[in-house]
């Protein structure tokens, strides 16, 4: 084994996230799962029984969850991901340095899904990224070329069943949402149908919202 594993190698190693509910990870989770690697993680927002929906739709997928006490790392071939929010303190991350496993960003295991894709789009930019990934996403998928998609928000009408791109939890929600501006369209005409075609992405309410930072999302055609 090389310095550091190939693709198809770190696939070949159980992954944990630290942090596994957050937005950010959760796809890549999703997506790494979806390519047949092992994945578990932990969460604090678990721990503090907040959205337990979303936490359980994802053990219903398959994932293991273990509370954030280090108690999920036992194995110096487990691969961490964390972001760099995460505190060196965080138990995961102090049992991880002990045993030498190897740590990845979520940046860098972003910038390794993205770059063995074989067809990769980015979108960045400070307003619209999710609106326009969800976008082509979907032209995509119509298209027949079966994307995977990240957006950094959930996209109100992912209504086809494709893993990676499905937010856990909210999945059923925005179907049936979706469903009921189809059936608002029929009833109201013109307007209604526009509204149910509509994609669009959360609104982001105070500071997250007037950030004018530079933040990317990816469209990773596979």
């Amino acid at each position: 084994m090389s310095e550091f594993p190939t693709y198809d190698e770190l696939l070949q190693r159980p992954f944990f996230f630290c942090g596994i509910g957050g937005s950010g990870m959760l796809p890549l989770a999703q997506i790494l799962a979806g390519q047949g690697a092992r994945v578990s993680g932990s969460d604090r927002s678990r721990d503090q029984g907040r959205t337990p929906e979303k936490f359980a739709a994802l053990e219903a997928q398959g994932f293991t969850l273990f509370p954030q006490d280090g108690s999920g790392i036992t194995s110096k071939d487990q691969i961490l991901v964390a972001s760099a929010a995460v505190e060196d303190t965080v138990p995961e991350m102090v049992r991880a340095k002990e045993l030498g496993c190897l740590k990845l960003t979520r940046a860098e295991l972003n910038s390794i899904l993205f770059n063995t894709s074989g067809a990769g789009i980015a979108i960045a930019g400070t307003s619209g990224k999710s609106t326009v990934t969800g976008m082509l996403g979907w032209i995509m998928q119509f298209a027949g070329r079966e994307p995977t998609f990240r957006p950094a928000s959930t996209t109100h009408n992912n209504t086809h069943n494709n893993t990676a791109r499905r937010q856990a939890g909210t999945h059923t929600r925005r179907h049936a949402h979706a469903r009921a501006r189809r059936q608002a369209g029929r009833q109201s005409g013109t307007q209604g149908r526009r509204e149910s075609c509509r994609l669009r992405a959360p609104r982001r309410h105070g500071a997250a919202r007037a950030r004018a930072c530079v933040c990317v999302c990816v469209c990773v055609c596979v």
